[in-house]
């Protein structure tokens, strides 16, 4: 069943409504080309749309976050946590008193690396980290949130939004949102696809609960188990194993927790991630020189071998 935008208001009056603009789908696309297949490169582009719209929601709502603090935002948590940052030191009033001025910081590299095996991109506002979920479908019945960004203690959020992404008809609609200890204890976690999910009925609808609660009090988290160490042998051996070329996320080949070091580690995801796009650029290459090998094959067997005798047949009285 696919509902109309007005329709869809009309159901669900409180969630948060976006536009989608032509540029930023044509920006997202060109800058999401650098993936091992098409599953992943369409996921980055999902997400990175998704990330340009809501951060341009941001900029047009300061009041939002202005009061978003900036401890805690060191270069060791920007790698434990890969996300796109919004630091209050670079937000400003023009001495003319022009309208407030908000300006972010690119897009950590390390995005680019965690699109390639899992949705999700996370935010920070602050001290609030937010996870967003986005998927494209129209009709929403459960919130699924990969498993990686609720039972990885450095990469877990406070908040987790999802989004459904209507491209034919451009707009973004923000369904509601869970904390990560309803998520943990009330979600029902996945095992084949690992994700823990809420139905929609679940969720808070309206963003402004959110805003109200992050400035009133940090949101609980549930308690997450550490996890096991990985030696560098053993990480070399699972990331040679891993990044062979696949039409997939190799994300379920392996048992979590080994998974979870692995990915959690920013060297080994980004070595795992160039390998795995090296290989596929290698194999696409591979792949063009067999098909004109080929071409050229058949042309000497068939058509130079025409045109040999052909001239043959003129030389020859």
């Amino acid at each position: 069943m696919t509902l109309k935008l007005e329709e869809l208001i009309n159901i669900y009056p409180d969630d948060l409504y976006l536009e989608v603009y032509p540029q930023q789908r044509e920006e997202a696309w060109s800058q999401t080309s650098n993936y091992s297949n098409q599953a992943a490169r369409w996921n980055a582009y999902l997400n990175l749309l998704a990330l340009k719209v809501f951060i341009a929601y941001l900029q047009e709502e300061p009041d939002l976050i202005i009061d978003a603090g900036t401890q805690g935002h060191g270069d060791a948590e920007k790698e434990r946590f890969p996300s796109y940052v919004v630091r209050e030191s670079l937000w400003e009033y023009d001495v003319q008193e022009q309208p407030l001025s908000i300006e972010f910081n690119d897009i950590d590299p390390g995005l680019s690396s965690i699109w390639e095996f899992l949705n999700g991109t996370a935010i920070k506002l602050g001290q609030t980290r937010l996870v967003i979920i986005p998927e494209e479908v129209t009709v929403i019945s459960e919130l699924s949130v990969p498993q990686e960004w609720v039972d990885i203690a450095d990469w877990a959020a406070d908040y987790y939004l999802g989004m459904a992404v209507n491209l034919e008809d451009g707009w973004l609609r923000i369904y509601g949102y869970a904390t990560h200890q309803k998520l943990k204890e009330q979600g029902r976690y996945e095992p084949m696809g690992r994700t823990y999910a809420l139905g929609e009925d679940d969720l808070i609808a309206d963003l402004n609960v959110m805003w109200v609660a992050r400035e009133l009090c940090a949101a609980e988290r549930a308690e997450i188990a550490p996890l096991p160490q990985l030696s560098l042998a053993q990480a070399e051996k699972l990331i040679a194993q891993l990044g062979k070329p696949s039409a997939y996320s190799p994300r379920l080949n392996i048992d979590f927790a080994s998974w979870a070091m692995v990915l959690v580690n920013e060297q080994w995801r980004q070595k795992l991630y160039r390998m795995r796009s090296l290989s596929a650029a290698t194999l696409s290459v591979t792949s063009t020189l067999s098909k004109a090998l080929v071409r050229l094959s058949q042309w000497l067997e068939q058509d130079f071998g025409d045109a040999l005798n052909a001239g043959w047949q003129q030389i020859i009285p």
